[in-house]
């Protein structure tokens, strides 16, 4: 009773928030001159993040036409709007790229109320704070908001169900309580003034200084120079718990569960100059359990990680076109063993048959398990991964909950699949034991007759990239339920987009809603120390947010073939002047 009551939470959680996002994350990884053709250092980054419209990221370039103390800057890279400055990219003498550390910096509290606006701290009652924010409203009245909060932070019960439904183990709950959510966000931060410091950085010490203030949004820094170096921070305000590890609710009327200020900048992870003249970051744990301190739970499993670190090994003389063939690496971690399980069944249906007829020219091909989007394999594969986690799972989940098919599940399958007889392989609704070769056939059969509805019967003409279809969606007014506004603001690439969740090329799909593409890698961006110039960068959609503006989708079709575009740095780079913004001092004369 308490899953399913906490599976409607999630439910509750999610009309309100949107789903989460399976595959959300990034890739980032630097090399040394010992391992480049140029024997400068090389270094890439791909945020993957939800698929949209325009972009989050914007492609600029910040350049001071008189160098100086007034003026600093001399960069390029990617930002977002509204963000002063350059998000990931580089200046004349550093590079620096991005992925998220996945730090858990955020406490619910249940807090203790008298039922009468006070809520208990220590054995004492004190009144909750109280301020009144407006929402003004388009063509109708104010909407006043009263946010009250307690020590901790706003009080967020009643925005995701009944209290009557927060369970909490061994918590007791009072009899009054109110929930506060403390988070390091809702604080005041230096974030902005910590991304301008790393745009004006010269070497590693002054990229560390300016890394120290990079307080919330905590990440993963990789970090090249023209001088050789290589090295990687952790950021991030991540607090440090006198009990508790931020994974469920905690009494909010004691102090036993406070924070104690946070991990000092000193002791987050670091590295500089590894012997190995690698470092690869794509939201894998950094550090083990010797390390003193708590950071997080939701780490991805380390599959990205691991495949590009062997294709690093893989090469030698690294070059920016080998970077940019890794960050479109298509091969999927979670086909070997469902695949091999697949191939070992009996073919007494004609479904199966032709299924294993397919996986068995793709294991055969020069790059087997390889989620192409010209695959016939591929789109096999993941129609029986679609139905195996369907077969597997859905009977003995409660509402609210899903398997989802992401990294997390690449592990749980494979362990499953060495346990024929264990109790998951079983279906309630089916009487009779089952076990891993009858759901695995069940699958199977459910998988062929899916795709032969959706691609026909010629197994030969089966496409990966004809159901992983990539709808860019603009976040507003591509979501009115208006056709023929969704139709002016919404675009879909070519049927021709490669990848999947827990892949390098992260174009992550849902699956219990089916292929469609649900998160990217929102640009792809490679730095080549030896010579900026020969450095390359894509976004997904186009410079322009304007509809009707030629730019608005003029990336869409190059990202999705893994094409990159120059980028340009020095003066003399070639720039159209409708893109260029001169801000000029008061009183100063304006640029020729």
């Amino acid at each position: 009773d308490a899953v399913a009551r906490a599976g409607t939470q999630v439910a509750a959680a999610d009309a309100v928030l949107g789903r989460p996002l399976e595959g959300v994350g990034s890739n980032n990884w630097v090399v040394d001159g010992t391992r480049t053709a140029s024997g400068a250092p090389l270094l890439a980054n791909d945020p993957h993040l939800g698929i949209q419209i325009p972009s989050i990221w914007y492609q600029s370039r910040l350049w001071c036409r008189d160098l100086g103390p007034e003026c600093p800057y001399r960069v390029t890279g990617f930002s977002f709007p509204g963000a002063p400055g350059v998000v990931v990219g580089h200046n004349q003498h550093i590079a620096w790229g991005v992925t998220n550390l996945a730090p858990d910096t955020m406490d619910l509290y249940v807090e203790r109320t008298d039922g009468n606006g006070h809520y208990e701290v220590d054995g004492e009652w004190v009144p909750f704070e109280e301020r009144t924010e407006t929402i003004r409203v388009a063509g109708g009245d104010d909407l006043p908001l009263v946010v009250r909060s307690t020590r901790h932070g706003p009080i967020i019960s009643g925005r995701y169900g009944s209290l009557d439904d927060l369970e909490r183990g061994d918590l007791p709950l009072p009899d009054h309580f109110e929930v506060a959510l403390r988070w390091r966000g809702l604080e005041a931060s230096s974030l902005f003034e910590s991304l301008l410091g790393i745009n004006t950085a010269t070497d590693w010490a002054s990229f560390r200084e300016a890394a120290s203030r990079f307080d919330v949004a905590a990440q993963n820094l990789v970090y090249a120079d023209i001088y050789g170096h290589i090295g990687y921070q952790a950021t991030g305000a991540i607090p440090i718990r006198r009990a508790g590890d931020g994974r469920y609710p905690v009494p909010g009327w004691t102090s036993d569960y406070e924070w104690d200020g946070f991990i000092p900048f000193e002791e987050l992870p670091t590295l500089f100059d590894p012997p190995s003249g690698v470092i690869v970051t794509a939201n894998q744990p950094l550090v083990d359990e010797s390390y003193p301190y708590f950071i997080g739970r939701d780490h991805a499993y380390g599959y990205r990680a691991a495949r590009i670190a062997q294709l690093l090994e893989d090469r030698e003389s690294l070059t920016p076109e080998d970077f940019a063939l890794i960050q479109m690496d298509h091969f999927d971690p979670s086909a070997p063993p469902v695949v091999q399980a697949v191939l070992a069944l009996e073919p007494d249906d004609a479904a199966i048959s032709e299924i294993q007829e397919v996986l068995t020219r793709w294991v055969e091909v020069s790059r087997p398990y390889d989620m192409a989007a010209d695959s016939a394999g591929a789109a096999a594969y993941a129609a029986v991964w679609r139905h195996l986690l369907a077969a597997t799972f859905d009977d003995e989940l409660p509402d609210g909950y899903e398997a989802a098919g992401g990294g997390r599940f690449f592990r749980v399958v494979a362990d499953l699949l060495d346990s024929p007889n264990d109790p998951w392989w079983n279906d309630v609704a089916i009487d009779g034991i089952q076990d891993r070769s009858a759901t695995l056939a069940r699958a199977v059969a459910s998988a062929h007759a899916e795709i032969t509805d959706r691609l026909g019967t010629d197994s030969s003409r089966w496409r990966w990239g004809d159901i992983h279809l990539a709808e860019f969606r603009h976040q507003t007014l591509g979501q009115s339920g208006f056709a023929p506004i969704e139709a002016i603001f919404n675009r879909r690439a070519s049927p021709d987009v490669s990848g999947g969740p827990a892949i390098v090329n992260a174009t992550a799909w849902f699956a219990p809603e089916g292929y469609g593409v649900i998160a990217l890698p929102s640009m792809r961006m490679v730095v080549d120390l030896s010579d900026f110039s020969g450095s390359r960068w894509i976004n997904t959609t186009g410079q322009s947010g304007h509809a009707f503006h030629r730019h608005y989708t003029s990336m869409i079709d190059a990202w999705t073939r893994g094409q990159t575009h120059p980028m340009p740095f020095g003066a003399e780079a070639p720039v159209d002047p409708s893109g260029v913004l001169h801000l000029t001092p008061a009183g100063a004369a304006p640029p020729p």
